[in-house]
């Protein structure tokens, strides 16, 4: 007996919880271990060997580590979840953005699109009135050439040759007007300017009858 024991007196046989334990059915008693919650066992045996009063104020204990746990996980979870709101807000406001930068981007290219065929369709305009008034000036010309032939008796032709002692052109005819619009018309419409009458080109004739300047435009449309 150890010192100061009472010998009369016999202490309570300790005995593990049968829980604490199990063998498994394949078990292997030289290669497994016995996992033991050694909280747990401590809080089995307090409970165990406790009077009701201590197992009544341990449970409110582990009753109230329970709603501390559930007030921090409360606590973590309202702490948490803002920050996942405004990540996910994040997120968002980072996709609307992409796609705004995408549709302007799609907006842009369309807008360079019509642009360019707001162009295209201003020259093609341009070039449609440019092509009319080149048209009607040529009209116009070949109106006011067939009037003047007409006028001055000749042949529907700018090279037609008129009179039998005295010959003359249509060029010389319009050298002898000083009309220097004419001469530039008979000429765009290919007056032959080496043809002579009198043994004279238009050139040589308006030359010979400039005076004071008189035949000026004249030679400036035959020199061109």
């Amino acid at each position: 007996l150890a010192q100061g024991s009472n010998p009369g007196s016999k202490s309570a046989p300790f005995s593990m919880p049968s829980m604490l334990c199990r063998p498994c059915s394949s078990s292997d008693p030289v290669n497994d271990t016995i996992k033991v919650d050694l909280m747990k066992l401590r809080t089995e045996l307090l409970m165990e060997n406790a009077t009701p009063a201590q197992q009544e104020q341990e449970r409110q204990a582990q009753a109230a580590q329970a709603a501390e746990a559930a007030d921090a996980e409360a606590k973590s979870q309202a702490e948490r979840l803002p920050r996942e709101a405004q990540w996910q807000q994040s997120d968002d406001e980072a996709l609307v953005q992409r796609q705004l930068s995408a549709q302007e981007s799609e907006a842009s290219v369309l807008r360079e699109h019509l642009a360019n065929e707001a162009r295209l369709i201003r020259e093609a305009q341009d070039a449609s009135k440019w092509r009319r008034q080149v048209q009607e000036e040529q009209e116009a010309a070949r109106a006011n050439v067939k009037d003047f032939l007409g006028a001055y008796g000749f042949k529907d032709d700018v090279n037609a040759r008129k009179g039998l002692l005295r010959t003359t052109y249509p060029l010389h005819t319009a050298v002898e007007q000083g009309d220097a619009a004419m001469v530039g018309l008979l000429l765009q419409s290919r007056a032959d300017r080496s043809l002579k009458a009198s043994g004279l080109t238009a050139l040589a004739l308006a030359e010979k009858s400039n005076r004071g300047g008189s035949h000026e435009q004249v030679l400036a449309a035959l020199r061109r």
